[in-house]
């Protein structure tokens, strides 16, 4: 199901005024996630085409992996997101930010969507200069 599904859905479930009160308290967050996802979207296809041109601008900047991971998975509001760092420490790393951001939303957005029932854990880890961020759900480790 797409955002826009989601949104459509959700407001006409608020306007019939015929959700419990629990749903009513949690349909306005449902239809802000899925307008960022469209947002988001409409970045990507953006983004796709000025690289296409040859213009992408990036703005490097050190950046708390871990941090920004836990951001996302807020964002997401999704309690199936576990993260574990697998080093002591931050671990952080000289990149674009609004990218970073864009990368790590996807790659957990993907993982729940498509990950089927269960949770999905991120690991964080740094040798010397080289990072991973693996992002793995339950369906995967069956």
């Amino acid at each position: 199901m797409g955002p826009l599904t989601v949104v459509k859905g959700w407001a006409a479930m608020l306007a019939s005024g015929r959700l419990a009160p629990a749903q009513q308290t949690q349909a306005p967050l449902i239809i802000q996630n899925a307008a960022q996802q469209m947002e988001r979207t409409g970045r990507d296809i953006l983004d796709s085409a000025t690289v296409a041109l040859g213009r992408l601008r990036l703005t490097l900047e050190e950046i708390d992996l871990g941090a920004l991971v836990e951001e996302v998975r807020q964002s997401l509001a999704d309690d199936r997101i576990g993260v574990q760092a697998v080093t002591q420490g931050r671990i952080r790393v000289v990149a674009d930010r609004g990218r970073m951001v864009q990368v790590v939303y996807n790659l957990l957005a993907n993982a729940l969507r498509h990950g089927g029932p269960g949770d999905v854990d991120v690991a964080l880890a740094q040798a010397g200069t080289e990072m991973s961020l693996e992002v793995t759900s339950a369906a995967a480790r069956k």
